[in-house]
């Protein structure tokens, strides 16, 4: 059925009762207001969809040039906001609608109200836009089709699909490509996404070098992953190229893809070698697994890694020898200073006698270097908790946080004096955090005056943790009876904390407490 009289049903429609004469939009727009909106590279596109309407319904033609040139370099997924804005906007404007209607079946229609009906409401202007702009080489044409082969209504659907086979008969420019990937990538969650993504990924092998080099290098790091993995699989990418990337895109996927395929296509180990030194831990690891594999294994580089993926997988490496990597790590942690992968790798590895070894290096020159020391003495169970104590001091509020957590599980070995300093107001506020896990990790009643203490603290963070804590005090069941000593604290405290909990919940703490 032709256009015109697939429309003519729906123009014999009266508009809606309710709906105003003439037509509206809630936001009026003067044309001075159009043009600032479509200069503006950051506009946003549901505030644009009203902008791009009343182009549409009244715009001179500059206006409606400028409206192109503000949507046609946008992102998928801004477009995928743009045409759900505009869809709503267009139940403001019936009248217009049936203008447009019959524009677009009397094939009067230029591209931006074509634009308008492509992403109209009525799934029969949708249908006819499809239709109208298979003939249209322009990038938000392209964008349109694209959407709507995704469209949930079954004609519009196809009447885009078949528009759009029509543009790939005929090879598509860079810029179009680019956003038909993207757009490919946005709608495939959708229940019709996954025809446009099939329609790409058959196009990528077809491309010429170039074009491909292009699609290859684009700032989208969910098309450059596709477009490497597929040109992976057509023997279309060098391992120099698959080496530069390993080593210097942004995108991990793109990283371990590219890494992965070069040494699959080299038959000797040199890329492997090469990719040992790779920034990226599991790219080192799979690396140093082959080498093992191969004969070729540098034992202290591979146990001393920062990475824990690439030490398992040199431990394993050398239990396979029959070997045990502790003695390696106790040898490498002799060294002044050791690498902090050392040291972590023996506290994976040894027994508690070697907290002597680790236990110096708290105070490594590195702060990944005390974190390693604080986690492997964690893992082993032991180390003195004096050491430890001294690293809630440290500068590092990284360190501090291992620390906190170490010392959480032996809170009972930090006296109540250390625990009140560390929560005093001048301290940075990572050591006072950590005072405050330490101190809820200890008996109910500390964490209990703990958190009362902190209520009316300066900041934020802590009140609202304190806060979070006394709430969940648990005062049920069996609690061993209160420190005498600490009972005038109790009381003075839940009088003060009133106001923060309410009264309710501070007579019960009192009665959970025997406070009277």
């Amino acid at each position: 059925m032709a256009i015109g009289a697939r429309l003519r049903r729906w123009l014999l429609d009266p508009p809606p009762a309710t709906a105003p004469d003439p037509d509206y939009l809630p936001l009026p727009v003067a044309p001075a207001r159009l043009a600032q909106v479509f200069g503006d590279p950051h506009a946003d596109p549901d505030g644009l969809a009203i902008a791009f309407l009343s182009a549409a319904r009244g715009g001179d033609d500059d206006l409606r040039a400028a409206a192109l040139r503000a949507i046609a370099a946008s992102s998928g997924s801004w477009w995928a906001r743009f045409d759900d804005a505009l869809r709503e906007t267009s139940q403001w404007v019936p009248r217009w609608s049936q203008q447009l209607a019959v524009a677009v079946g009397d094939d009067t229609a230029d591209l931006v109200a074509l634009v308008a009906a492509g992403c109209h409401r009525d799934g029969r202007l949708r249908e006819a836009a499809a239709v109208r702009l298979a003939g249209h080489d322009h990038p938000v044409a392209t964008a349109v089709l694209a959407l709507r082969c995704a469209d949930w209504a079954h004609q519009v659907r196809e009447a885009a699909r078949a528009a759009f086979d029509s543009q790939l008969a005929v090879e598509l420019d860079t810029a179009r490509l680019l956003l038909v990937a993207d757009l490919a990538f946005t709608l495939h969650a959708r229940k019709h996404g996954g025809w446009l993504m099939r329609q790409v990924e058959q196009l990528i092998p077809r491309l010429p070098d170039p074009v491909l080099a292009t699609l290859l290098a684009t700032a989208q790091p969910r098309l450059r992953r596709a477009a490497y993995r597929i040109a992976v699989a057509e023997g279309r990418v060098g391992v120099a190229q698959l080496l530069a990337a390993a080593f210097t895109d942004g995108d991990l996927g793109v990283r371990r893809v590219c890494a992965d395929a070069a040494m699959d296509a080299d038959t000797d180990l040199t890329t492997l070698r090469t990719l040992r030194a790779s920034r990226t831990g599991s790219i080192r690891a799979e690396a140093i697994r082959r080498l093992s594999r191969a004969g070729e294994f540098d034992a202290d580089a591979a146990l001393s890694d920062p990475h824990p993926l690439v030490r398992e997988i040199a431990q394993a490496a050398i239990r396979r020898r029959d070997g045990d990597p502790a003695p390696y790590y106790r040898r490498l942690v002799a060294t002044d200073p050791p690498p902090p992968g050392a040291v972590a790798g023996l506290g994976e590895t040894g027994t508690p006698a070697d907290a002597a070894l680790i236990t110096p290096w708290l105070t490594h020159p590195t702060s990944r270097g005390r974190v390693a020391a604080i986690r492997a003495l964690r893992r082993l169970g032991t180390g003195p908790a004096d050491a430890l104590a001294a690293r809630l001091a440290d500068p590092s509020p990284s360190v501090v946080r291992h620390a906190a957590a170490a010392l959480s599980e032996r809170a009972t070995e930090i006296g109540k004096d250390e625990l009140a300093a560390l929560l005093r107001p001048e301290n940075p506020i990572h050591v006072r955090v950590a005072g405050l896990r330490i101190g809820v990790a200890r008996d109910p009643w500390t964490r209990l005056a703990v958190s009362l203490r902190l209520l009316h603290d300066n900041d934020e963070h802590l009140r609202g943790t304190a806060e979070r804590e006394v709430r969940t005090w648990p005062g049920y069941g069996r609690l061993r009876p209160v420190d005498p000593q600490l009972v005038p604290e109790l009381d003075r405290l839940l009088a003060r904390a009133v106001p923060v909990l309410g009264k309710p919940l501070v007579d019960l703490i009192r009665f959970q407490a025997r406070l009277g």
